[in-house]
């Protein structure tokens, strides 16, 4: 999955040292993935878009609905003006040269990684049918193992898609 959130924030593209600015991006920082990346394995990928778009064809006979449970998207729609301002501030930072992309991007990541853990966390509804209650021994959706919520990560990458840098896995034991 990594979910792609855009943050709409203008950019004056006239300000002092923005074209210099770009020139020297090269091979730095330019965006931050957010979510389940593949070294979480495929399985944890497929569960966690499982969970957040729902399938009506899961369990060994692919006959067993799962609804929709949109840990990522709901996070960062609720979440969107508070990154729009902190992207804002830390855009600034970075035109002032008090941070450098890497800096920015890994704040962001951080910030949008623990909203994402902690609406695993809390996110109480569509409710689990009663025998995965009863299997589980937790009425949380979201939560089995804590596999899930622990692969939430975020990573500042290249324009080549290099990883500069990658959070560590999570250590939520439910």
């Amino acid at each position: 999955m990594p979910a792609i959130i855009a943050v709409g924030v203008e950019i004056d593209d006239s300000a002092p040292g923005y074209r210099e600015f770009l020139e020297n991006l090269n091979d730095s920082a330019v965006h931050v993935d957010i979510g389940i990346h593949p070294v979480s394995g495929e399985e944890m990928v497929v569960i966690a878009s499982t969970h957040e778009f729902g399938t009506a064809e899961a369990g060994k006979n692919h006959n067993i609905e799962i609804p929709a449970r949109p840990f990522i998207r709901s996070t960062v729609d609720e979440r969107q003006d508070v990154y729009k301002v902190a992207a804002t501030r830390i855009w600034q930072k970075i035109m002032d040269q008090e941070l450098t992309p890497f800096e920015g991007l890994s704040l962001m990541g951080q910030m949008v990684e623990m909203d994402i853990r902690r609406k695993i966390v809390t996110l109480r509804e569509p409710i689990n049918a009663p025998s995965t209650i009863a299997r589980k021994g937790s009425d949380n959706p979201l939560i089995d193992t804590g596999a899930m919520v622990n692969s939430i990560r975020y990573a500042v990458k290249t324009e080549k898609e290099n990883v500069l840098e990658m959070s560590k896995e999570g250590s939520y034991t439910p």
